[in-house]
């Protein structure tokens, strides 16, 4: 399911739920090779050696919407006033990161939700535009989201390191960082420039690094 959130099309998760709820598993088949076993979901690991990260999935392009300004750490219910301006105009949220330092809340929105999304949040907090509380609301446009999705992700030692070793080494620097509250999600926005060669960054060293070990291992042995 956060995998479909973020891009992956293969399933829509909804449709997921009755069987989630009844725990039964799904075996997603590729209908171009009926022969291959595809992907089994279900509720326990079937692998003697689990892999850490599931899978990564990319949102091509957001728009970051900011709110700034010192009066958001002071004042209680800007968090949820922003959602729910948001939601009356039937607004997604995709991703969602607040920094203490920067006192600012940056929202992850579809593009064409932008002009909407700010000018009712402009008129939304009006009286603290005014007042200074919040200094300004911007519109950061050509970003992505790039999500590494996996069973308690973000508890397991190294994962966080792989993925930022892997952004620094390409010279890749996250716009904004989320963690999920299911702890199987690590969200990093990213310029849009920067995705095709972030995603395979993170897929060689997610993912082929530890066959690459492996291969070396075999050969040394040889």
């Amino acid at each position: 399911m956060e995998l479909s959130h973020f891009g992956a099309k293969v399933i829509h998760p909804p449709t997921m739920l009755p069987a989630l709820q009844k725990k039964i598993p799904i075996r997603i088949r590729n209908s171009f090779h009926p022969d291959f076993p595809g992907t089994l979901i279900s509720e326990h690991e079937e692998s003697s050696k689990p892999s850490l990260v599931k899978g990564i999935a990319c949102i091509d392009h957001v728009c970051l919407l900011k709110v700034k300004g010192e009066g958001i750490l002071r004042t209680v219910g800007i968090a949820s006033r922003i959602f729910s301006t948001l939601a009356r105009k039937e607004i997604e949220v995709i991703l969602v990161t607040q920094s203490s330092s920067e006192h600012s809340i940056c929202l992850a929105i579809a593009p064409e939700h932008t002009r909407t999304a700010r000018e009712e949040l402009e008129l939304e907090f009006r009286v603290e535009l005014h007042l200074g509380q919040i200094s300004a609301i911007t519109v950061e446009t050509d970003a992505s989201v790039a999500a590494v999705v996996g069973e308690h992700v973000q508890n397991i030692p190294g994962v966080t390191g792989k993925v930022f070793e892997a952004l620094g080494r390409n010279g890749i620097t996250p716009r904004a960082i989320a963690f999920g509250s299911s702890d199987r999600i690590l969200g990093l926005v990213l310029s849009q420039h920067d995705l095709k060669k972030a995603m395979n960054a993170l897929h060689d060293q997610l993912f082929l690094s530890q066959q690459k070990t492996s291969i070396y291992f075999s050969l040394a042995r040889v």
